[in-house]
């Protein structure tokens, strides 16, 4: 697996990932996360739509967002594939 790190105060392991056999896409590793989340950008270009009325609250090393829940068929990052999540 590659991946970069970046920043030098705070440094973010970021790592490439396909989404439903799309991309590879960068994503941060947050060792603490308990979902895997996408940009609003990158599910909009995927045509990932949230589920309908699970607007919730999330908490990012920036503050309070909000976020929607949705499924995607598969995540993957090199030989390694999560389904349906």
């Amino acid at each position: 697996m590659k991946f970069s790190l970046v920043g030098s105060d705070k440094p973010i392991i970021i790592v490439k990932a396909k989404v439903d056999g799309k991309g590879p896409f960068d994503f941060a590793v947050d060792t603490g996360a308990s979902v895997t989340a996408l940009s609003k950008q990158l599910a909009q270009k995927l045509g990932i739509s949230g589920n309908e009325g699970t607007l919730k609250k999330g908490q990012s090393c920036c503050g309070e967002i909000d976020v929607t829940m949705a499924t995607v068929k598969s995540v993957e990052i090199d030989d390694t594939v999560v389904r349906d999540i």
